[in-house]
């Protein structure tokens, strides 16, 4: 899938003689601090397996029509998993497989359960009311999530929200399931759930869904599920990103309290009291993804903050520039790590506007897994997905 590759450290030299005197050994070359992985979005780091899983978008699988029998003749995103340098590539869901979804529905935001004995995804109705460019599991509209064994041979579906919406009964009726996440203990499932959308709110109404991961004689099911949708009143979007150490907290992106619904802020949610803080707190700022460290002391995020030209959410993709920062899990000291857009640095992808997402730790805290995707106008272009991983400096000391 990814030719061409070049990742890995350059040997060490063998210890070589002069006549009777040793030549020192030379030293290692340094690692580089932004590391590309392989090509694709959505990492998710297995401790258990020490695998990662993504989604790599294929644009010669075509997706089926809509009910009214239009077909956009777009690709399909799939699921895979590899080294977490990237080799050792295998796609899960190359194939039909009894029970599991067609091959060309997409599938895709996978989140590792702590045994790695599982994932969840989002994965694409078979059939709806939206066409298949718009119903990927990073829009969240008519997706269901999927349960799937680490070796892909089992496909459980988890949710079974309805393929098609009627104004009167869409708010009680959801249709579609958007970021799935484990908690760390794994006893636990976050998602947000689309319940709504109208002209004004461009992506959709949300709420967030909490429920228990089982695993019994019947195989992985959700119980005890519940929703909220805490913040400032009139709150539509919410995107939960990753649990704190002690799964108290959620990390959450949502426009509680700002000015558009374009301005998203970094934002802690507490589900035991409903509590949402916004950790951002910016007016003319789209802030997501944010990431807790395995530590919990923390936080990956990407911002728009610094890009010239500034975002314009009147001209939302053609100007939707972003890079990975870093702060302390209480907002403060914030730290860029990447620069996509800027051709001063080797990461800067040049050709068109570049967002980078943060997507994952890897288990040591010493890496954050990085989305690299393009915008060529008002179009994302999947294809152009890339893994990075971006080495991280050590964090400043605990203050307790």
């Amino acid at each position: 899938m990814n030719p061409g590759r070049t990742i890995g450290l350059a040997a060490v030299l063998a210890t070589m003689f002069a006549g009777s005197e040793a030549r020192p050994v030379e030293p290692a070359a340094p690692r580089p601090a932004v590391e590309f992985v392989t090509a694709g979005l959505g990492t998710a780091y297995s401790s258990a397996l020490d695998r990662i899983a993504f989604e790599c978008f294929n644009p010669t699988i075509i997706g089926d029509p809509e009910f009214s029998g239009r077909n956009d003749h777009t690709g399909t995103f799939e699921l895979w998993i590899a080294d977490p340098d990237g080799r050792r590539e295998r796609c899960l869901s190359c194939r039909d497989v009894p029970g599991g979804p067609r091959l060309n529905q997409h599938k895709g935001a996978p989140t590792w359960h702590p045994s790695g004995e599982w994932l969840v995804a989002g994965v694409e109705m078979p059939i709806h009311s939206a066409p298949h460019a718009k119903c990927h599991a990073g829009t969240g509209a008519y997706v269901d999530l999927w349960a799937i064994s680490a070796d892909g041979r089992r496909w459980v579906q988890l949710t079974r929200y309805a393929p098609y919406a009627t104004r009167t009964r869409f708010p009680d009726r959801p249709v579609g399931a958007l970021i799935p996440r484990f908690s760390r203990s794994g006893r636990q499932l976050v998602w947000a759930e689309m319940i709504g959308y109208d002209p004004r709110h461009p992506f959709g109404i949300w709420r967030l869904a909490l429920a228990d991961f089982v695993v019994d004689a019947h195989g992985p099911r959700l119980l005890r599920r519940s929703t909220s949708r805490p913040g400032a009143p009139g709150t539509t979007f919410y995107e939960p990103w990753s649990f704190s150490p002690d799964d108290s907290q959620v990390t959450v992106a949502s426009e509680s309290g700002a000015i558009h619904v374009g301005f998203m802020d970094v934002q802690v949610w507490t589900p035991a009291t409903g509590l949402l803080v916004n950790l951002t707190r910016t007016d003319d700022e789209y802030e997501e993804q944010a990431e807790f460290s395995p530590d919990g002391r923390r936080i990956a995020f990407m911002s728009t903050r610094d890009q010239s030209p500034h975002w314009d959410p009147t001209q939302f993709w053609e100007t939707f520039r972003t890079d990975v920062w870093v702060m302390s899990s209480d907002g403060t000291g914030m730290e860029r790590l990447t620069h996509f857009s800027d051709p001063a640095y080797p990461e800067y992808r040049p050709g068109a506007v570049t967002r980078g997402m943060p997507t994952c730790w890897s288990p040591d805290g010493r890496y954050v897994y990085v989305d690299s995707a393009q915008n060529r106008g008002s179009h994302q272009t999947h294809e152009t997905g890339q893994i990075y991983r971006v080495r991280v400096g050590e964090a400043a000391p605990d203050p307790r």
